[in-house]
C-alpha cells in the first residue's frame, strides 16, 4: 500500500513539474527578430523571422506571434512578418510579440526603381535658331510612385516632341542624385513652336513646355529679287533688286 502512494505522489510531482495537461512548459522571456535592421524599396517586400526564446536562449515552438508596424503609412508588416515598403521614411519599429515577450527590428523604406522621367527645369520659354537655350532644361529620375530616385550614369537624352528643329548637345548623364542637367542644348530650325521629349532607356520620357523658336542671327545675304538682265547707262534699272 505505501508503495501505491509513493507512486501516486512521484507522478503527482511529475505532473506539476510539466506545468499541467495542456499548460506551456517553457516560458518565452525574449522574442529574437531577424534581421535586427534593414531596408526595403517602395512597392517591394522584406520577409523578417521572429523566434520566441527561453531564460537560456533556446528556441521555444509552438508560440503565436503577432507583428506590428510603428507607422504603416511607412510600412506595413502582415501576420507573417512580410513587410511591405509604402512611402519612403523611417527607420520605423516593426514589432513580434509571443506571450507578452516582444523584440523589434527597424526597418528603412527607400524609393523604388527609377520608372520615369520628371523635368524640375524647364527649358527656355524662348529661343533663338543656332543659340544655345539660355535656359538649360534640367531631369530628375522618379521611381513609380514620384518618388526621386538616387542613380547616376544613366543617360538622358533630348529629342523633339512637336514641332520641327534639329538638336545640339542633346544628351545628358545623370548624376549620383539622379538628375541630369544639359549643357548647351541649342534647337535649330524654322521659327515655331517646338516641345522636347526627355527620355532614359526603359523610363517613361517627360514632354516639356512649347518652346517658341525664332530666327537666328543674320550670317549671310541673299537676293530676293534680281536687278533687271539688261539697263541704259545712268538710267534706273528697270526692276530694282532686294
Amino acid at each position: 500500500m505505501r508503495t501505491r502512494i509513493g507512486l501516486l505522489a512521484a507522478a503527482v510531482l511529475a505532473i506539476g513539474a510539466c506545468g499541467g495537461p495542456g499548460e506551456p512548459t517553457i516560458t518565452v522571456t525574449s522574442v529574437d527578430v531577424s534581421p535586427s535592421t534593414g531596408s526595403v524599396k517602395v512597392g517591394l517586400t522584406i520577409t523578417l523571422t521572429a523566434t520566441p526564446k527561453d531564460q537560456n536562449g533556446g528556441a521555444v515552438a509552438g508560440r503565436t506571434i503577432t507583428w506590428s508596424s510603428s507607422n504603416p503609412v511607412v510600412a506595413s508588416v502582415s501576420n507573417t512578418g512580410v513587410v511591405s515598403g509604402v512611402t519612403v521614411g523611417g527607420p520605423i519599429t516593426i514589432t513580434a510579440t509571443a506571450d507578452g515577450q516582444s523584440g523589434s527590428a527597424q526597418i528603412s523604406v527607400t524609393p523604388g526603381d527609377p520608372s520615369q522621367v520628371t523635368i524640375t527645369t524647364q527649358p527656355s520659354a524662348t529661343a533663338q535658331s543656332g543659340a544655345a537655350l539660355a535656359q538649360q532644361p534640367a531631369v530628375q529620375l522618379r521611381d513609380a510612385a514620384g518618388n526621386a530616385v538616387n542613380a547616376g550614369g544613366i543617360n538622358v537624352t533630348a529629342s523633339v516632341a512637336s514641332g520641327s528643329a534639329t538638336l545640339l548637345n542633346a544628351s545628358a548623364l545623370t548624376n549620383l542624385n539622379g538628375v541630369a542637367t544639359f549643357t548647351g542644348l541649342t534647337l535649330t530650325g524654322a521659327a515655331g513652336n517646338v516641345s522636347l521629349s526627355f527620355a532614359a532607356t526603359g523610363l517613361t520620357p517627360a514632354v516639356s513646355n512649347a518652346i517658341a523658336l525664332t530666327a537666328g542671327s543674320a550670317t549671310k545675304l541673299s537676293i530676293t529679287t534680281q536687278p533687271s538682265t539688261t539697263g541704259q547707262v545712268a538710267t534706273p534699272l528697270a526692276q530694282q533688286p532686294a
